[in-house]
């Protein structure tokens, strides 16, 4: 069932509201490229996120945020540079939201480890702004950062019992479902402003993109390789819960995410998920499908050549995704990092600053960290990450949950994809994982207190 807000009186404006966002975001598909009409839905979205505001409590706020933010990054208000869409709105006035709360003492902003080295990433990265080469695009930046922090800060004073802990464990696959109509919309209809590039330049054949509400196809990729590898989990392992999910909803999810993940043609989509369910399956002993994997993983490449042609440019200097090209841009992109080895360029300002060829996102992570934080914005994130997987490492071991499973194998998974790619630069995607560690924490925390108890 739907989750039920703790509020007997503005149940049905809760329901309202979610029930009028989805209709805009759906409208929104059915007639891009009506100026208007983005104007009229961008006011009806401040009208109702402020709705929500003055009549909902936090804990509802949020989860309005966590279904909605996933559906708001293909809505553009400013083109490049700035690159500006509805998500960055939400979220910017989510942090305006937080600050005060912040700023009277209200908010829990350093109980945990995460939150405290995370301060020290934000106060690091806040210098880097202050020398960029572009301020106001290190600035833009810089929020999204700081968005994820208070986005943990936030949920770690909401998520107080194990009823909201599994209430927002259901949001998180929940959230999939309007970008999975709209995916499936998108790959029938063809909609310019809903897929991305046409692979057949390359290919020489037919190969459209699925990005549904994301930016980029890969954003959309990198979303489900977080939502699918958490699905299963719930699907294999549905005890301690007092209200497990239905079998056959996450059964019909993975049935509408899995075939979505393969027209995203997002390379980095498809290892991080698989990387995350291996790991999972690994976690909850299921042995004989870890057999059989290979030979389904083999099945699939026989039925569908598509998935060997999207990799064929790795090994083809001649493409623009080889890695003779990538080569290049590492190396390109070193030498511009030798001009401000300190603090960088500046968040956000990669793309510029670089410029390789045409002009590309780094496709790496630690790379792309330091042309734009230098070597010690880059040292602050990787103790960041550090932390982050110790403390997943630890609270699995302490309490081995499917949740603290999943979060583990997706975090890790990531982890490894960085070396090819940048998962932490996809913000509209990215949300929902931070989302997930605030999840194991709050988890941990309860079982450091009933252990308190019975002690």
């Amino acid at each position: 069932m739907f989750p039920s807000v703790n509020m007997r009186r503005d149940s049905l404006p809760f329901v309202a509201i979610s029930l009028g966002l989805a209709s805009i975001v759906i409208g929104k598909a059915l007639s891009l490229g009506n100026q208007w009409i983005n104007f009229a839905l961008l006011g009806s979205l401040v009208l109702a996120y402020i709705g929500v505001v003055f009549y909902l409590n936090r804990k509802t706020i949020l989860i309005l945020y966590l279904l909605t933010i996933v559906n708001l990054d293909y809505i553009k208000l400013l083109s490049e540079p700035f690159n500006v869409t509805v998500d960055i709105i939400f979220t910017f006035t989510l942090v305006f939201l937080a600050l005060p709360l912040l700023l009277a003492g209200k908010l829990s902003w350093r109980e945990t480890p995460i939150q405290k080295v995370f301060l020290l990433y934000l106060a690091v990265t806040l210098v880097c702004v202050f020398l960029s080469v572009d301020p106001l695009l290190s600035i833009k930046r810089w929020f999204r950062y700081a968005s994820y922090y208070l986005l943990i800060c936030l949920l770690w004073d909401v998520l107080k019992n194990k009823t909201t802990i599994e209430r927002f464990s259901r949001i998180m696959i929940y959230s999939a479902l309007v970008p999975c109509l709209i995916g499936y919309y998108a790959l029938f209809a063809r909609v310019s402003g809903l897929t991305s590039e046409n692979l057949r330049i390359i290919y020489g054949i037919d190969m459209v993109r699925i990005k549904s509400t994301f930016s980029h196809a890969n954003t959309f990729g990198l979303y489900l390789g977080i939502i699918i590898p958490l699905s299963i989990g719930f699907l294999w392992r549905r005890e301690g819960y007092r209200r497990p999910f239905s079998k056959h909803f996450l059964i019909c999810m993975l049935l509408a995410m899995f075939p979505l993940l393969y027209f995203t043609f997002s390379r980095i989509g498809w290892i991080s998920t698989t990387l995350a369910i291996l790991l999972v399956l690994v976690f909850l002993k299921r042995w004989r499908l870890l057999t059989i994997t290979p030979w389904l993983l083999g099945l699939f490449v026989w039925r569908f050549p598509r998935f060997i042609t999207r990799w064929s440019d790795v090994i083809d200097p001649m493409q623009p995704d080889s890695l003779d090209w990538r080569r290049g841009l590492y190396a390109f992109s070193l030498k511009k990092f030798l001009e401000k080895p300190i603090f960088g360029s500046g968040p956000g300002t990669f793309l510029n600053y670089v410029s390789f060829g045409r002009g590309y996102n780094p496709h790496q992570l630690w790379i792309g960290s330091l042309v734009e934080v230098g070597v010690v914005g880059t040292l602050a994130l990787a103790i960041l990450l550090i932390v982050v997987w110790l403390q997943l490492v630890k609270h699995t071991k302490k309490r081995p949950t499917i949740l603290n499973f999943c979060t583990l194998a997706i975090f890790s998974s990531l982890m490894v994809v960085s070396i090819a790619g940048d998962p932490f630069g996809l913000p509209s995607a990215i949300i929902y994982l931070w989302a997930l560690i605030s999840l194991v924490q709050a988890e941990y925390r309860l079982t450091g207190n009933d252990t308190a108890r019975q002690s």
